[in-house]
């Protein structure tokens, strides 16, 4: 196994201990399918946090904002994960994204 996937996996292990009941509204996993709510974070476009904390003015702001630069950013951050095996390819889909 990739070491970097070993560390993810390592992780993800401790993060289900200290919030047991994590997994069962969403199961992390290092090689799964995962949304794209926690890249988007990084632009601060992203419904994560309208989905943790209950702001109008936020919300109203995500609906209306363009969401140009955050998909610009999904790929930029994809690319980086990329650099290790460029001849994979990903498989973007709504809300989810994997790896072939």
């Amino acid at each position: 196994m990739e070491p970097r996937v070993h560390r993810a996996e390592s992780c993800l292990w401790w993060f289900r201990r200290l919030a047991p009941r994590a997994n069962s509204v969403y199961p992390l996993r290092a090689w799964t399918p995962h949304e794209c709510v926690a890249i988007h974070s990084y632009t601060l476009l992203s419904e994560e946090f309208a989905m943790m904390c209950r702001v109008r003015a936020y919300e109203t702001f995500l609906r209306e904002a363009n969401s140009v630069s955050a998909y610009a950013w999904q790929k930029r951050f994809l690319q980086y994960l990329q650099l290790s095996n460029p001849t994979k390819q990903w498989i973007l889909t709504q809300n989810k994204f994997t790896r072939r």
